[in-house]
């Protein structure tokens, strides 16, 4: 086959914020709902990718409501379900004052193989047709893309001092 490509996938991504300010030092937190319109599968396995293009990576971490970190960057959804996924940028190390980046998540996703019967064929879904030997990490399957701009900022500070005319008094 040639031009071969994966079939859209049924997973959608919003954000509730498409830029932010960051102190350095500190993080900033946005929030991606992902909906699954599929109607085939009982589960989808979707795994999150932070994506840097100017090549300067700040710190992400993919949180569940809890604020617990993802196994593996990765969440399930039922079909025709949804998900919430605490997104976390944390501006350290490579992050300094006035600088500005943009990040971009995507997600890969790939229906869970489940052998129902045992008695399944060549065309199951599944390399051995016993386990799911696929994973989302490797699927060509891809969500719409959010990016989100940051901008790091200082925490100000201010400095008086007094001229030679004002230290006089008049």
């Amino acid at each position: 086959l040639g031009n071969a490509e994966a079939a859209a996938s049924p997973v959608t991504m919003s954000s509730d914020t498409d830029s932010a300010d960051i102190m350095i030092g500190d993080y900033v937190m946005a929030t991606l709902t992902l909906t699954s319109s599929d109607t085939t599968y009982r589960t989808m396995d979707v795994y999150l990718v932070a994506n840097w293009p100017s090549g300067v990576a700040w710190s992400t971490y993919f949180m569940d409501t809890d604020a617990n970190p993802l196994d593996g960057d990765k969440i399930n959804l039922s079909k025709g379900g949804s998900g919430t996924v605490k997104f976390i940028v944390v501006c350290d190390g490579v992050c300094s004052a006035c600088d500005t980046n943009t990040v971009q998540v995507v997600a890969k996703t790939d229906p869970k193989f489940y052998n129902n019967d045992g008695n399944v064929t060549d065309t199951c879904g599944s390399s051995d047709c016993k386990n799911d030997t696929t994973a989302a990490s490797e699927s060509s399957n891809v969500t719409n893309t959010i990016a989100v701009s940051l901008t790091a900022r200082q925490a100000y500070e201010q400095t008086v001092t007094c001229d030679a005319a004002a230290s006089t008094g008049d």
